[in-house]
């Protein structure tokens, strides 16, 4: 396990991060009424019983009733102590610190959580494939990793950074392109339907219209700072943690300088098929996003195919041979429109937009 440095955080910033933000963070969903929010801190819970008071930046939670600042709420999810809960907190909102206490550099079970991970029992993590293991191998198994995520990496380091391979990265990759997909689809479709998806800045972060992005973003951001802290060996597995600010990827993907696989087949799946079995891929480029929603579901019956967003426009690639036909349904379908430079270039490597790479074993 990483060593353990002594640290000390300021509190005063640490109480001066927005209430909200960390119970969002943790999973508990405020919603808004009137000036302040509610939310449910216990899954017990039927009806949201915590409330968050944003002139004060504290809570109150009327079911256990006790309350306090965001340093409190954070010890709070992680059942731990105040000062605990203050390094959990300054952890996930990557607080800087200086020489003092003791830094956690282990993910808390709310942090797996976050990343896919069953904290508990390690084996909830593996998939026992029973056409490759028989009942009797896969008992064995059980039996021998029966135990907390922590204690695997503690006995066997290995085993448990596949476990982050196979599970949490692939978990935290689908939560990017899940948060990157929703602003395409928000500027789609404020376009279709006739109006103008430049946002202010003002709107962006604070109307309700963006509050399921801001959501996004906001989990997004916690679960790849988990990722980072589970990561122990970065031999094993290479993570760069990106930064995300949700009025700079809107504006980015609204102006074309972000490109996202956006629909269907995996490219660098589909291109390693096609390759295995001698067959060249092509490519259509800049075909309006609105005509591309007309026109995926007859594409999609002829053959796979990958497609790309960028600024507007859809480029996709798909098995050469049917080139003429996905020419002509896309033209079609555009009433002969001529899109830009059709069939020419191979669209952005979708690994591109990831923040980590892997070094399987």
């Amino acid at each position: 396990m990483r060593r353990k440095t002594p640290t000390f955080y300021d509190y005063e910033e640490l109480r001066s991060i927005s209430i909200v933000d960390v119970a969002s963070a943790y999973g508990a969903n405020p919603e808004k009424k009137g000036n302040d929010y509610w939310c449910r801190i216990r899954d017990s819970d039927k009806t949201p019983s915590c409330k968050l008071y944003t002139k004060t930046n504290t809570f109150y939670d009327f079911g256990i009733g006790e309350g306090g600042d965001t340093i409190k709420l954070s010890a709070y999810f992680n059942n731990c102590s105040y000062q605990d809960g203050a390094i959990y907190l300054a952890e996930m909102f990557g607080i800087q610190s200086i020489k003092g206490q003791e830094k956690i550099t282990f993910p808390s079970d709310r942090q797996f959580l976050m990343i896919g991970i069953y904290p508990d029992i390690a084996t909830k993590n593996f998939d026992f494939d029973l056409d490759n293991f028989s009942l009797e191998v896969a008992e064995k198994i059980s039996e021998k990793y029966h135990m907390s995520m922590r204690s695997l990496y503690e006995q066997y380091p290995n085993v448990y950074h596949n476990v982050l391979k196979t599970k949490a990265v692939p978990y935290v990759a689908e939560m990017q392109k899940y948060y990157y997909t929703s602003i395409v689809d928000e500027i789609a479709f404020t376009s279709i339907f006739g109006g103008d998806p430049n946002y202010s800045k003002e709107i962006i972060e604070n109307h309700e219209r963006f509050e399921k992005l801001r959501k996004l973003n906001s989990n997004l951001i916690m679960a790849e700072k988990a990722l980072d802290l589970a990561v122990q060996d970065k031999n094993q597995i290479y993570f760069h943690r990106r930064s995300y600010n949700l009025v700079k990827d809107y504006n980015d993907f609204l102006f074309g300088k972000k490109t996202i696989e956006y629909d269907g087949e995996n490219y660098k799946m589909l291109k390693k098929v096609l390759a295995a079995n001698g067959k060249s891929i092509a490519y259509i480029n800049g075909i309006p996003y609105e005509k591309y929603v007309t026109v995926s579901e007859k594409l999609s019956n002829i053959t796979p195919f990958s497609a790309f967003y960028k600024g507007g426009k859809m480029n996709i690639a798909f098995d050469k041979a049917f080139q003429e036909q996905f020419q002509n349904i896309c033209f079609e379908t555009a009433n002969n429109e001529n899109f830009e430079n059709p069939i020419v270039e191979e669209p952005v490597d979708a690994s591109q937009t990831m923040g980590f790479s892997m070094i399987m074993l």
